[in-house]
């Protein structure tokens, strides 16, 4: 376990001090924006919208409270690029398990789970879902004092979202995320200098994260652990290992490829209940294994 909370340690510390500034990332269900209806009305059996995919499972008994608004897509770090829809309805904790279960009827793949004391997910519901049309993640939750939960879902297009300057470099991860990533560029002194591609990656030291709820969703383990093995085949060298982590069972290694430019690495985290795939590349592998020695 003392490897696997390495790593995890230092995903945070980058997270804190990537250059975007943003310290969420990783509280998707942090509940600062849903709040408590006084009293419970307006129980609902059907979506009643136009605005949900055709494929989607129904509300689960006894919903209500249910309010559904549409998003803009943008091409920002932790936004989602395509428009979106996200609704937000109230609903016993018992009864949650059929909307998850009419998912993977429905045809999609993904997971969900309840994280309670977590160290390095959010506490509260986790859920990401794709099935190549249309990506489904569970944003927020909370819970109310009578055993119900407040969801907050959103549902946006699969969008390739793989950066085409990493393919000159990586091999290419073909799957779907929400979002563009997280760019963070260095100085020679490692000093975080930029967060905005410029379309160039000739800069002294850079990352590129994909991590949390800009994770690759709806990943099976065999793609996982195809794109680990053939990566090693092109030249990096790593190990991949299983631990658990929150209730959850996750694999994760480090891919480390010498070359006369630079140290690259890619380093990887996948949830195999949550079916999501964490994803970190640099050209400077010391970003991550420098602080993985000092924890």
């Amino acid at each position: 376990m003392k490897k696997i909370s390495a790593i995890l340690l230092v995903f945070a510390l980058i997270l804190l001090s990537a250059c975007s500034g943003n310290t969420t990332a990783g509280t998707e269900t942090d509940a600062e924006t849903l709040s408590v209806p006084a009293t419970k009305y307006n129980t609902i059996t059907e979506w009643d919208t136009d605005l949900l995919p055709q494929k989607f499972p129904a509300p689960p008994k006894g919903t209500h409270d249910f309010s559904v608004v549409q998003g803009e897509g943008t091409k920002a770090a932790f936004a989602y690029t395509s428009d979106f829809v996200r609704i937000t309805f109230i609903c016993p904790e018992n009864e949650f398990a059929s909307f998850v279960n009419e998912m993977n009827t429905l045809g999609y793949k993904g997971g969900s789970k309840k994280i309670e004391n977590g160290t390095f997910y959010s506490n509260g519901y986790h859920g990401y879902w794709q099935d190549g049309q249309k990506l489904v993640i569970i944003s927020k939750s909370i819970e109310t004092d009578n055993g119900e939960i407040i969801f907050q879902i959103d549902i946006a297009d699969c969008v390739d979202n793989f950066p085409e300057a990493l393919t000159d470099i990586f091999p290419e991860f073909n799957g779907y995320c929400k979002s563009i990533g997280s760019f963070c560029g260095h100085d020679g002194n490692g000093e975080q200098i930029t967060d905005t591609f410029e379309g160039s990656l000739a800069l002294p030291a850079w990352h590129w994260e994909f991590r949390f709820s800009n994770a690759f969703i709806g990943v099976e383990q065999v793609e996982f652990e195809k794109y680990f093995y053939d990566t090693e085949k092109s030249g990096y060298k790593g190990v991949l290992m299983t631990d658990s982590v929150d209730g959850c069972t996750v694999m994760y290694g480090d891919l480390i490829k010498e070359t006369a430019e630079g140290t690259y690495g890619i380093f990887t985290i996948y949830n195999t209940n949550l079916k999501t795939l964490d994803i970190a590349y640099t050209n400077d592998a010391s970003i991550y294994t420098e602080k993985n020695s000092q924890s």
